[in-house]
């Protein structure tokens, strides 16, 4: 039997918008798969903030969206950096054995130059490291480094070649891809409409930042996102505003900072993962002049250590894993492939996956308790206590908060 044609997607739908619709239905154009299948981050992002809403409703949107099967990136992965949130979604794309492509918006879609300079990033030559590091001693940010050091190698590069967020994750992608030896194909598809970090909204494809900067505005869904957005998604963000599970009240965390942060020695600190010498004593300094967490993060800030690196810091912090327990994991491949939800009328998808995958299939809660690997396990229980303290933020109090073992399959 032939086996199908399988895309493999990794996005956080944070909330899924006209955009991300846009690149489900021009991979299905271009590449004509018999299954589309999504990596998708679960509460927690890669901007080291709590998703805006939970990832059943995500998963949801994703299945009504024109995605056959969505499978969880688990928290170490998808609140990471752009190498190792990339890092975990393609080491799972390959794990399973079956998929064919790999399916990534980009604001360049030249393959051939995003190739050569993902070798660089793979190989590592020293005419990229040296001055790589020249440029990080002389106290720039790691992003603006690496772009001066890649133009030294790639002289005519476009000026935008690093800058653009979807064009970053393509590199991690790809290079990803030459590291673990895949045979995944890469399908590169032209962003369209607003920049990612463009907070506009005037536009039919509005940036997913710029959505939620909306709803956290108004603290319920603007009727005229409903323009930006796929029907399901207005709907279902809407119910969960309604029924007080969205936006999350952030705010419920700084006094586990505050004392947190006060209590803890510099040392212990210097333990948890995206810390450096000397951004311990920046977060201690920021503590007295700070009301919110917002705060916290606007103090400790500098041109060396952008937001989303503190933001990335004090989620570890939170969620109790060392710089130890975060090496243990993006070292390796993602242990387990855990399905959140399909298509019913693709579900022999599940069947090719279950048949096909190097790794353990989680589909329902005993599947979870009979691990035998201690590393599936460890993950598993981050992925628990994240949660809860995701349901611990929902602006009320919810009469049923289901935990990760009472997990139930979304199925469209």
């Amino acid at each position: 039997m032939k086996k199908p044609v399988i895309a493999g997607i990794i996005a956080e739908y944070n909330p899924l918008h006209n955009g991300h619709l846009y690149h489900i239905q021009k991979t299905r154009e271009l590449l004509n798969p018999d299954y589309i299948l999504c990596v998708m981050s679960g509460n927690y992002t890669q901007r080291g903030e709590p998703a805006m809403v939970q990832k059943q409703i995500r998963t949801e949107c994703a299945l009504r969206s024109g995605i056959d099967c969505v499978i969880e990136l688990p928290f170490v992965y998808a609140t990471s950096s752009a190498e190792f949130f990339a890092g975990g979604g393609v080491s799972l794309l390959n794990a399973l054995g079956c998929v064919t492509h790999i399916s990534f918006g980009c604001e360049t879609p030249n393959l051939n130059l995003l190739q050569e300079i993902a070798q660089i990033l793979a190989q590592q030559p020293k005419k990229y490291t040296e001055p790589l590091k020249e440029y990080l001693d002389q106290g720039y940010g790691f992003a603006a480094a690496r772009d001066i050091a890649l133009h030294g190698v790639f002289p005519d590069m476009p000026d935008n070649m690093i800058s653009g967020s979807n064009n970053i994750l393509a590199l991690e992608y790809l290079k990803w891809i030459i590291r673990l030896g895949s045979s995944i194909k890469p399908l590169p598809v032209q962003r369209k409409g607003a920049a990612y970090t463009d907070i506009g909204t005037d536009h039919h494809f509005n940036s997913a930042m710029a959505i939620r900067q909306q709803i956290l505005k108004y603290g319920k869904v603007p009727e005229y996102v409903a323009q930006q957005v796929p029907e399901c998604t207005y709907n279902l963000v809407k119910k969960e505003c309604t029924e007080e599970r969205c936006p999350l009240n952030l705010d419920k965390l700084n006094d586990f900072f505050q004392i947190y942060l006060r209590r803890v020695s510099p040392s212990r600190l210097n333990q948890y993962p995206f810390m450096e010498p000397g951004l311990e004593n920046r977060l201690k300094n920021a503590l007295d002049k700070s009301k919110d967490v917002s705060d916290i993060i606007r103090y400790t800030v500098t041109k060396r250590y952008p937001a989303t690196r503190i933001k990335r810091l004090l989620l570890n912090i939170l969620a109790g894993i060392t710089q130890q327990e975060f090496d243990r994991f993006v070292k390796n491949s993602v242990p387990y492939a855990r399905i959140l939800g399909f298509n019913t009328g693709k579900a022999e998808l599940l069947g090719f996956i279950n048949r096909y995958s190097n790794i353990p299939v989680i589909t329902k809660t005993s599947d979870v308790t009979s691990l035998e690997d201690g590393e599936c396990k460890d993950l598993f229980d981050i992925e628990a206590r994240t949660t809860d303290i995701y349901h611990y933020l929902y602006p009320s109090i919810q009469a049923e908060q289901p935990n990760e073992y009472e997990y139930r399959l979304i199925k469209v």
